[in-house]
C-alpha cells in the first residue's frame, strides 16, 4: 500500500461502528465558540456565538462505554439560559462554582450558575476581543499538576484571559481588577492552559510559550523574555498553532496545527522546537484532548482530535499512528473547532469521563471517553 493510501486507511477508518461514542447531542440557539465542564458535578456550560450562555446537566451514567448495556440516558436538563454579553461569547469556562464567561467586545462576566444571574461584569477587561479563559487553580486530580492556586493561594480567585492581539492578563476575582498583563505572542491567542504553576500558551503566530506564572505574579510587571520560554516553528511548521493538550503525566506538550499535522514538545526545553511531528490529518486540527487518567491507564498515550473535516480521531502518540475515525460532528463536514473533557472519571476520581464537542451547526454532542479509549 502505497504511503497516501494508508493516511487515507488511517484517516476514514470508523472505530466501533458509525458514531457509537457519541451518546448525546444538545441542540442550541447558535453555534458553540466554547464548552467547559465543572470540575466536581455533571454540569456543562456552553458559550454561544449570539452572546449567550446555557448550562446543562447530564447523565453521566450513559457514558460508561458500550460494555454498559444496562445505561440508559437521561437527556440533558437545561439549568441556565442567560445572555451576558453583546458580542459573541467566546468562553465559558468554571472556577470552582462559578461560570467565567469571555466575549469578542472585550468583557469578561462571572455568572452564580445556581441563581442563574450574572454576579459580576468586567466592561473593559481586554482591549481586543477575548478569545480564551483559563481559571489559575488546577484540579488536585493527579495528573501530576498539582492542586491549589498557581499563586500559592486564593483557591479559584485568579484567572488568565488570552485577547486576539496576543496579550495575556491575570486577574483577581473577588478584587475584580487586573493583577498583571504580559505579551508572549504576536498573534491570537488560541489556547490557555495550566499545569502546575505554568501557563501553557498557543497563538496564531506559530509559537507555543511555557510562562512560570509565581515569577509573573511576584514581580506584577511584563514577563518579556526573560520569563517566558517561548519557541517560534522552523520554517517546515510555519502555519498556525490552532490548539494543544499536555500528555504524558506533563512531560510533553501535543499541539495541533493548521496544515493537519499534530507536533509534541519537551517540557521545560520548548525553545529546542518541536520533537516529533504526526501528519495524516486531511485538514486542520482545530481542537486536540487528552485522554490520559482514565480507568486503568487505557487512554494513556492517545489523544481525540477535532479537525477541518468534521472528524473526531483517536491517535497513539507512542507509537504515532491515527487509529482511526471516533465519529463525525454532524453531517455536513463542519470543522471540529471545540474539544474537551470533564474531570470527573479521571486519576481515581468518581464518576465518568465525558467529552464534548462542538462545531457550526448549534450543537454539542457528548461522548464517552471510556469508548474512545477503547479503540488502542
Amino acid at each position: 500500500m502505497s504511503p497516501s493510501a494508508l493516511i487515507d486507511a488511517m484517516t476514514t477508518e470508523t472505530l466501533g461502528g458509525d458514531g457509537a461514542a457519541c451518546v448525546e447531542t444538545i441542540r442550541l440557539a447558535g453555534p458553540a465558540m466554547d464548552v467547559g465542564f465543572h470540575s466536581t458535578k455533571t454540569i456543562v456550560a456552553c458559550a454561544l456565538i449570539t452572546g449567550g450562555v446555557r448550562v446543562f446537566e447530564y447523565d453521566e451514567h450513559a457514558y460508561r462505554g458500550q460494555t454498559d448495556d444496562s445505561a440508559e440516558l437521561t437527556p440533558a436538563r437545561r439549568l441556565v439560559k442567560l445572555k451576558p454579553h453583546g458580542a459573541a461569547c467566546r468562553a465559558a469556562q468554571f472556577a470552582e462554582d462559578t461560570l467565567l464567561t469571555a466575549s469578542s467586545d472585550g468583557t469578561i462576566a462571572a455568572i452564580d450558575v445556581e441563581a442563574g444571574k450574572v454576579m459580576a461584569r468586567l466592561n473593559d477587561a481586554h482591549p481586543d476581543a477575548v478569545n480564551v479563559l483559563c481559571p489559575l487553580t488546577a484540579p488536585d486530580d493527579g495528573s501530576g499538576g498539582g492542586g491549589g492556586s498557581a499563586a500559592g493561594g486564593g483557591g479559584g480567585a485568579l484567572v488568565a484571559s488570552g485577547d486576539d492581539s496576543g496579550i495575556v492578563r491575570i486577574w483577581d476575582l473577588r478584587a475584580r481588577a487586573m493583577v498583571t498583563e504580559f505579551v508572549t505572542h504576536d498573534d491570537y491567542i488560541s489556547t490557555l492552559r495550566l499545569y502546575g504553576t505554568y501557563l501553557v500558551s498557543a497563538s496564531g503566530d506559530g509559537s507555543v510559550a511555557y510562562t512560570d506564572l509565581r515569577r509573573v505574579l511576584a514581580r506584577g510587571e511584563s514577563s518579556g523574555s526573560k520569563l517566558t520560554l517561548k519557541t517560534k516553528q522552523t520554517a517546515e511548521g510555519d502555519d498556525e498553532v490552532l490548539c494543544l493538550d499536555m500528555v504524558r503525566g506533563g512531560e510533553r506538550i501535543i499541539a495541533g496545527l493548521s496544515t493537519g499535522s499534530l507536533q509534541l514538545y519537551t517540557v521545560g526545553d520548548i525553545e529546542a522546537g518541536a520533537t516529533d511531528r504526526i501528519p495524516g490529518h486531511p485538514d486542520s486540527v482545530d481542537a486536540i484532548v487528552s485522554l490520559e487518567g482514565l480507568e486503568g491507564g487505557s487512554g494513556d498515550s492517545l489523544v481525540v482530535t477535532g479537525c477541518g473535516d468534521g472528524m473526531l480521531r483517536v491517535v497513539s502518540l507512542f507509537p504515532h499512528q491515527i487509529l482511526g475515525v471516533l465519529g463525525e460532528h454532524g453531517t455536513a463536514s463542519m470543522p471540529v473547532e471545540v474539544l474537551t473533557m470533564s474531570n470527573r472519571g479521571r486519576y481515581g476520581k468518581p464518576g465518568h469521563a465525558v467529552m464534548a464537542s462542538a462545531s457550526h451547526d448549534a450543537t454539542v454532542r457528548l461522548w464517552s471517553a471510556a469508548e474512545a479509549a477503547s479503540s488502542r
